[in-house]
């Protein structure tokens, strides 16, 4: 035998072991992967979370489902019907998740503007810490929320040559909430759409995360649908226009936040916006203060002189914004422009009932 033989049959014994190795291992796995879940209480066929009692579901098991092809694609009850009539999604045992628009009007009016007043810190405030004051700046975003003036460790190792780059209140301080009030004159209906909500003590068979148990069997009344889908993705996304529903979810619900052609809402704040601190400092414990800094609405960065390594943060709020909103109406309407349906997407539902 050719020494090239020898070293191709030594290659295909060590690739079989190799195999036989891997198959050894998935069976030792799955196996282990049973008899965890056979330890879960109610036996191979009931399944729960709750620590305390594990019972068969007494409402309606909702399957698990998947729209391939979607991003994000998940399970929801939906509610659909006229405005004004819509229930709680908490009413049924639900979380509620959006609010959506179908069938414009056949000659639809622009909704009015509703302008109100953003709170300060609706979602936290974020900064970053750099290299250098020169865009494009670190991507890497650390959040501080309420309570505030508390000592917070950055877990940093690294020294900034330039500071941090904080910035505060990137929404406007007043919005429109066309999404709170869509009247009949724009719309014929809208969707309700409700999360649903896994009970810890009741199983739905044998996977534990999958199905979920619905205990208000309610939801299956002609008002709601069981869909899935992703009531917001990405804008400009046109993977869901473009996708088939899945068969055993046929009805198709095209739903829009907005609509196009009536302009914006031009809403303005009277009277003061909000103030806020941060306080960088050297040690883990907020003792020895570096630096700081005021936040505006504006993204802001000050260089240090000499690279220093943020060992902890503290935020301060140093004014609560105060006033109210001026609505001015719409601005930039186009004459002759047609009213659309706007931002939407798109639910596939088994049929109402069903």
């Amino acid at each position: 035998m050719s020494q090239t033989s020898i070293q191709r049959a030594a290659l295909d014994q060590e690739s079989a072991r190799r195999r036989w190795l891997l198959r050894t291992a998935a069976g030792a796995l799955l196996g282990l992967a049973g008899a965890l879940l056979g330890l879960s209480c109610g036996g191979e066929e009931l399944r729960c979370w709750s620590k305390e009692r594990c019972e068969p579901c007494p409402g309606y098991c909702l399957e698990n489902a998947w729209w391939d092809g979607i991003v994000n694609s998940r399970r929801y009850v939906v509610w659909v019907g006229k405005q004004g009539e819509e229930p709680t999604c908490e009413e049924y045992g639900q979380a509620w998740e959006a609010d959506r628009w179908l069938d414009l009007q056949d000659d639809p009016t622009c909704p009015p503007c509703r302008c109100e007043r953003a709170d300060c810190n609706d979602g936290g405030v974020g900064y970053s810490m750099i290299e250098e004051c020169e865009p494009p700046f670190d991507d890497t975003v650390k959040t501080m929320r309420r309570p505030w003036d508390v000592c917070e460790p950055t877990g940093q190792t690294k020294a900034a040559t330039g500071v941090a780059v904080p910035w505060y209140d990137e929404r406007h301080a007043c919005r429109s909430r066309e999404d709170l009030f869509q009247p009949e004159a724009t719309w014929k209906r809208m969707a309700r759409i409700c999360s649903p909500v896994e009970p810890a003590e009741y199983s739905c068979g044998d996977h534990p995360a999958y199905p979920t148990c619905l205990l208000d069997t309610r939801v299956l009344s002609d008002d709601f649908r069981i869909c899935v889908g992703n009531p917001a993705p990405f804008p400009d996304d046109e993977v869901i226009a473009r996708t088939a529903c899945p068969p055993e979810f046929p009805e198709r619900l095209d739903i829009y936040r907005a609509v196009s052609g009536c302009g914006a809402c031009d809403c303005e704040p009277d009277g003061e916006l909000c103030s806020m601190e941060f306080l960088f400092y050297k040690d883990e414990a907020c003792g020895d203060l570096v630096l700081t800094q005021t936040l505006t609405t504006e993204t802001a960065c000050t260089e240090m002189a000499e690279p220093v390594v943020i060992g902890s943060v503290k935020a301060r709020m140093l004014r609560e914004r105060e006033g109210g909103c001026v609505d001015h109406g719409r601005a930039g309407i186009v004459e002759g422009e047609k009213i659309a349906p706007a931002d939407g997407s798109a639910l596939c539902c088994k049929p109402a009932g069903g």
